[in-house]
């Protein structure tokens, strides 16, 4: 008469059998009266994991992912999550389906979900592939991953100090970001240490990320904490730049923008055109059909004003404005190219008032010949920041060949000589 030891192990070997020729259904059946029974190996209930995997949770979606993903953890030892594979990708998925639940209890789950795996476990590798217009494409690693969405989770949760700490094991730890997105990490650290009353090392922060993405929203984030350190002028000069990079198609974006502009404005002591920008921002709402507030309705001197113009309108009438504000302070320098680096990506132009200025080769237009060192050219300046010297620094754009008018300037100059 057999033992009951073998007959205990029948039902696992058989299991073991149809999961080798894939017969996840048949074998989960089998490893399920196992486990109801209480006689499920450590082995009977990862591959029973693996079984549900298959089955159900590889082709999920929406809430069904988070349940099924509930069943398959449940199975695994505690002791064996952080570096178990299954594990591994079950969590990342599950926490890829919960990045649309933008509210607390789903940014709650996603922290609860990543604390389960161990980051040092998880692979480095980007990846690559095809979009649906067959253009190559690169993924992230498994590793990014877990630091991208740990890092928004906690960010929109607002613990700063867990945000900063995970944002710098991130910049550390791993060695390549896919298309060199190590700039968000900074950019959610900076905002964190804002976050955190530490404004001036926020400022820092923010001014790197903005000199390697000249993005509008980066500027406008800067324009923000400027304006509460009551550095109105320099609020407003990276509003105006935010607002300029802002293109009209995507005006609903900068809703709060153009709030902000309207109070930098206003405590630059110019109501007429802080109005405008009020009036701007109430005008979006209005035909998004989003509820205006009544504060909002009070600043643009009547409650019914956003009804006379249409966004477009008011958008024109402005872009002009804010173009015209931008000249005014914007200054055209003169100087040479004094090196090129890095094959012809960048390099420093020599000032005519001495200061060097970092370049991006793309930053030059309307140079048809190509480039060379000491070539004379003309350029505006915006503040940047060197992260080998970990300082602020000034960077080139717009750089052009020099003016006609310069050029004749020295002629002239040579002729009387």
């Amino acid at each position: 008469m057999p033992s009951m030891e073998v007959d205990q192990e029948r039902p696992s070997q058989e299991a073991d059998r149809l999961f080798s020729e894939k017969q996840y259904d048949k074998a989960l059946t089998l490893l399920d009266g196992l486990i109801k029974n209480e006689k499920a190996t450590e082995w009977d209930r990862f591959r029973a994991g693996w079984c549900i995997y298959y089955t159900k949770f590889k082709n999920a979606s929406g809430d069904a992912v988070i349940r099924i993903a509930h069943e398959i953890l449940s199975l695994m030892p505690k002791e064996k999550r952080e570096t178990d594979l299954l594990v591994q990708i079950t969590a990342l998925k599950t926490v890829d389906s919960l990045k649309n639940k933008n509210n607390e209890s789903g940014y709650t789950r996603i922290i609860e979900l990543l604390d389960l795996l161990n980051p040092e476990s998880l692979n480095e590798e980007t990846g690559t592939g095809f979009d649906g217009k067959g253009k190559q494409i690169e993924y992230a690693s498994n590793k990014e991953k877990y630091y991208a969405e740990k890092t928004r989770a906690l960010f929109e949760l607002k613990r700063w100090s867990e945000c900063i700490d995970s944002c710098e094991e991130a910049l550390g730890k791993i060695a390549k970001f896919h298309y060199g997105n190590d700039i968000w990490f900074k950019r959610r650290r900076a905002l964190s240490l804002n976050g955190l009353g530490r404004h001036e090392e926020a400022l820092l922060g923010l001014r790197e990320v903005l000199a390697q993405k000249h993005d509008w929203f980066i500027e406008s984030e800067l324009a923000i904490i400027l304006h509460e350190l009551g550095d109105h002028d320099s609020a407003w000069h990276h509003a105006v730049n935010a607002s300029i990079g802002l293109q009209s198609k995507d005006a609903e974006y900068g809703v709060k923008l153009f709030e902000l502009m309207g109070n930098i404005l206003t405590s630059m002591q110019r109501p007429n055109e802080a109005e405008q920008h009020f009036m701007l921002a109430a005008a979006i709402r209005n035909e998004k059909g989003w509820s205006i507030p009544e504060s909002l309705k009070s600043l643009t001197g009547s409650k019914n004003a956003t009804h006379n113009k249409g966004v477009q309108e008011v958008l024109l009438e402005l872009r002009s404005f804010w173009q015209s504000e931008k000249k005014s302070w914007t200054k055209i320098l003169h100087g040479k190219i004094k090196n090129i680096l890095n094959d012809g990506a960048c390099g420093f132009i020599i000032g005519d008032d001495g200061n060097d200025y970092y370049f991006r080769t793309k930053s030059f237009i309307q140079m048809s010949n190509g480039i060379k060192n000491g070539m004379e050219v003309r350029f505006e300046a915006i503040k940047s920041y060197d992260k080998k010297k970990q300082k602020d620094s000034l960077e080139a754009i717009r750089i052009m060949p020099p003016s006609t008018e310069k050029n004749n300037s020295q002629k002239s100059n040579r002729n009387d000589v």
